[in-house]
């Protein structure tokens, strides 16, 4: 009996020995038949493995390097789409607040759990989720939803504004669907709309067959509007009431082309349907005036002759009086006595014109342009005037003249009363009682009619006179 236990003991130990010298590679840690060596990538984890069903746990569990789709967290919100009810909206998952919109937000199966219901028919917002009445989801099946009163809530009337239109109606050859099965007109022997077949044999099959003009079945191009209502059912951007933008074609099937066209400028024209070449400029569009500001206002592709500058001084044409000098522009200096309205002010300056016509105005050195006499060059008078415009006056005049201190009409004048030549018996006096201008005498001829005019006292008294003082003058008379 020692003999069969010492056996057993060293068959123990060698299979001991032989399992611990086998590698880990070999080795199936986990039980689920699969060891690291033949594709067990957690050889730890009995779910994991080749081949194994992905198991919602964020695990790789088949080992072929990718977690299932279902295994990611779309929405954020830190739970898996598998983990939880709608993954595209971060405020849905187990254990989130649930709130009253019509929507399972702690992914409990229940919808607005603890909130009031929605009455439909009491104009309130009862379950607060901002939908009133029939408009909520909650009424689709209510009878007080039944808006025609067919016996057909909204939930289940294809149109509960038409009585006619309800489930249980009898489908009239009328072009609407008036039993709610999805088809119009069916068992009127009319032309089916999608089986390209002549039906009703008129010669026109399926869509080209005026029956079905408002038939979805030919809605062409799937924007909502069959054959009968779209303009251009090849088109889906073309139907009643699309926007019509632009692009040269009328978009929403009023006759019209880019009615919706934005017109930046206000000015009535859109670049695309009248082609305003700037339509951020409300004086540019097409058979607009041109104006002188640089811009091709009417939109013809080039400016107008008088918007361009010839001559170079910054101004065009049409904003100076002169575009073929560059002297003369807006603000110029005035150049004196060139005859040229140099700033464009419309007329000369007043210091450039020659007001008295002596041929100098004021800016070419006439001291007085309101006298003729007075001008630079002219001869110099003695009349205390500065004729010639040089600053002095009556330069070159003597002082004996007339008028002066030892003219003969002073006090001291040798011409004494009774012998001026301004008195009334001066020969030089035009207006004296006794001038000489009836009968000119020759200086020193005697009046020899003087006793006939009864000058005889007169010429006497006056030789007397000047005896006195010539007596007067000699040296030691008194």
């Amino acid at each position: 009996m020692r003999r069969y236990a010492k056996r057993w003991v060293w068959i123990l130990a060698t299979a001991g020995l032989m399992c611990a010298a086998l590698p880990a590679a070999a080795q199936d840690n986990d039980g689920d038949g699969y060891t690291v060596g033949n594709g067990d990538c957690n050889d730890n984890d009995a779910t994991v493995y080749p081949g194994a069903p992905e198991l919602c746990d964020g695990i790789d569990n088949d080992c072929d390097g990718f977690p299932a789709v279902y295994e990611q967290d779309n929405d954020g919100d830190g739970y898996m789409e598998c983990e939880e009810c709608d993954d595209t909206d971060p405020m849905i998952y187990p254990g989130a607040m649930e709130t009253c919109d019509g929507v399972d937000n702690n992914c409990d199966g229940q919808i607005d759990e603890g909130c009031n219901a929605e009455i439909c028919d009491n104009g309130l917002d009862d379950d607060g989720d901002g939908v009133i009445d029939c408009d909520d989801v909650d009424c689709e099946m209510d009878m007080a939803c039944d808006l025609d009163g067919d016996g057909f809530p909204v939930g289940d009337d294809c149109d509960d504004n038409d009585a006619a239109v309800n489930p249980a109606a009898v489908e009239l050859c009328d072009g609407i669907d008036n039993d709610c099965d999805g088809l119009v007109d069916e068992g009127c022997g009319g032309e089916i709309c999608d089986n390209q077949a002549d039906d009703d044999g008129d010669g026109f099959v399926d869509c080209d067959d005026s029956d079905c003009a408002m038939d979805m079945a030919c809605d062409l191009d799937g924007d909502g509007y069959p054959i009968g209502t779209d303009c251009d059912d090849t088109d889906p951007s073309v139907y009643p009431g699309a926007y019509d933008g632009c692009d040269g074609i009328d978009n929403d099937c009023d006759g019209l082309i880019d009615e919706d066209a934005v017109d930046n400028d206000g000015d009535g024209c859109a670049p695309c349907n009248c082609g305003d070449c700037d339509d951020n400029n409300p004086d540019a569009y097409p058979g607009a005036p041109e104006l002188c500001d640089g811009v091709d206002n009417d939109c013809d592709g080039t400016l107008a002759a008088y918007e361009f500058d010839m001559d170079g001084d910054g101004y065009m044409e049409c904003e100076e009086c002169d575009d073929t000098d560059p002297s003369v522009y807006p603000g110029a200096t005035e150049t004196c006595d060139d005859g040229i309205d140099s700033d464009c002010g419309l007329d000369l300056e007043e210091t450039e014109i020659d007001n008295d016509s002596d041929g100098y105005s004021e800016c070419g050195g006439d001291c007085d342009d309101s006298d003729a006499t007075i001008s630079p060059g002219a001869d110099e008078l003695c009349d205390g005037l500065d004729n010639n415009c040089d600053g002095v006056i009556d330069e070159g005049c003597g002082d004996d003249d007339d008028d002066t201190a030892d003219d003969d009409d002073t006090a001291d004048d040798d011409d004494t009363i009774g012998d001026d030549d301004d008195t009334v018996d001066d020969d030089d006096d035009n207006d004296s009682a006794d001038d000489d201008s009836a009968e000119e005498e020759e200086p020193g001829a005697c009046d020899c009619d003087a006793e006939n005019r009864g000058g005889g006292f007169t010429f006497g008294a006056g030789l007397l006179l000047m005896g006195l003082a010539v007596r007067r003058r000699l040296p030691g008379t008194k």
